[in-house]
C-alpha cells in the first residue's frame, strides 16, 4: 500500500471524533454539566439496543474507537449477535466506498494557496518540522499544503506504537462476509465541512501544542484507551471535551451538530431494516448524544453488557 493510500485511510479514522480528536491528561473533578450528563446516561456500555418507537425489529448502537492496538480489540458475543440480527452496517462515513475516500483525499488540501509555515512562526515551524523528521521519519515540507488537522493525524500512529486495527474496517469486513450492506450517516464532504469550520490558524496552533506537549499527549491517549476498554462512556466523553489538546471549543460543530444531523437518517435506516450503527464513542453520551436524542424521540435505548 503506497503512502498516499495509507494516509487517506489513517486520516479517515482520525476525523471522527473527529471522534476522538482529543485525549485527556488526568481525571479531575467533573464540572456540573458533566455530572448532569452522567445522570443522563448512568449505564456504562459500548453496545446499546434500540427498540420501541414504532420499530418492527430492534437496531443496535455501538461506540467505536477508530484505531486501537490489535491486542486491545474486543468483539464480544453480544456484539456478534447484534451484528447477526442486523441487516446492514451504518458508519459515520461509508469507508468501503472508494469515491468517498477519493473525496476525502482531495479535501485534505487547504482551499487557499497557503502552507503550514504561513500559520506558524519560523521557530515554531522548525520545531514541528524537526519533531516529524526525528520522531516520525516524515519530511514536513512534503505535507505543507495539507490542512494542519490532517498533518496532526500522523501523530497517532506514533502514540499507538503497536500493530493497529480499525473497528470500522473490521466491522465492514465482517458484515461484508455476511453479504450485508454498508452505508454512511454522512458523506466525506460533510465531515470535511465540519473540519473546515475550524480556521487553519487554529488547526496549526493545535498541531504545535500537540508537538510541544507530546509526552502529556501520550499519557492522555492511554487514559482514553483505558476508559474505552472499561466501556466508561462518561469518562471518555469528559476526556474528549476537557483535554487541553482536544476540541473543547468545537464540541458543538464536531459532536452536537453532527448528532442532530444524523438523527433523521438513523431513524429512516432503523425503520427500514435492523441496522448496526457504529460511530465514535464520544457521539453516544451526554444530553446531546445519540442515546439521549433517541430516547427523546420515543425509542427505548438500553445497554447490552458484556
Amino acid at each position: 500500500m503506497n503512502f498516499s493510500r495509507k494516509f487517506v485511510l489513517s486520516s479517515t479514522f482520525f476525523l471522527l471524533r473527529i471522534f476522538a480528536p482529543c485525549f485527556v491528561a488526568l481525571y479531575v473533578l467533573m464540572p456540573a454539566r458533566a455530572i448532569a450528563q452522567e445522570q443522563e446516561v448512568a449505564e456504562q456500555s459500548l453496545l446499546w439496543k434500540i427498540s420501541g418507537g414504532g420499530l418492527k425489529q430492534p437496531s443496535y448502537l455501538y461506540g467505536t474507537i477508530h484505531a486501537i492496538c490489535v491486542d486491545d480489540m474486543l468483539v464480544s458475543e453480544p456484539m456478534l449477535q447484534a451484528m447477526q440480527n442486523s441487516k446492514q452496517l451504518a458508519l459515520e462515513v461509508n469507508i468501503s466506498d472508494v469515491a468517498e475516500l477519493k473525496q476525502l483525499q482531495a479535501g485534505m488540501q487547504m482551499k487557499t494557496p497557503s502552507k503550514l509555515s504561513d500559520y506558524l512562526s519560523e521557530g515554531e515551524y522548525r520545531l514541528v518540522e524537526r519533531f516529524y523528521r526525528d520522531s516520525l521519519g516524515v519530511a514536513l515540507n512534503q505535507l505543507q499544503s495539507m490542512k494542519p488537522f490532517f498533518i496532526s493525524s500522523l501523530l497517532y500512529s506514533k502514540l499507538l506504537n503497536c500493530p493497529v486495527l480499525s473497528y470500522e474496517m473490521q466491522l465492514s469486513r465482517m458484515m461484508g462476509l455476511q453479504n450485508k450492506a454498508v452505508v454512511g450517516l454522512e458523506g466525506a464532504s460533510d465531515q470535511l465541512k465540519a473540519l473546515d469550520a475550524i480556521p487553519y490558524q487554529e488547526q496549526a496552533k493545535l498541531l504545535l501544542e500537540a508537538v510541544k506537549n507530546y509526552e502529556e499527549l501520550r499519557a492522555d491517549f492511554w487514559n482514553m484507551v483505558v476508559s474505552y476498554k472499561n466501556q466508561d462512556l462518561e469518562s471518555l466523553f469528559y476526556i474528549v471535551r476537557e483535554t487541553s489538546l482536544g476540541m473543547k471549543n468545537y464540541e458543538k460543530i464536531l459532536l452536537q451538530d453532527r448528532n442532530r444531523r444524523w438523527m433523521p437518517t438513523v431513524e429512516t435506516l432503523a425503520r427500514n431494516k435492523p441496522t448496526f450503527f457504529a460511530v465514535g464513542a464520544a457521539h453516544l453520551p451526554g444530553e446531546d448524544g445519540l442515546i439521549s436524542l433517541l430516547r427523546r424521540r420515543g425509542y427505548t435505548v438500553e445497554p447490552l453488557f458484556y
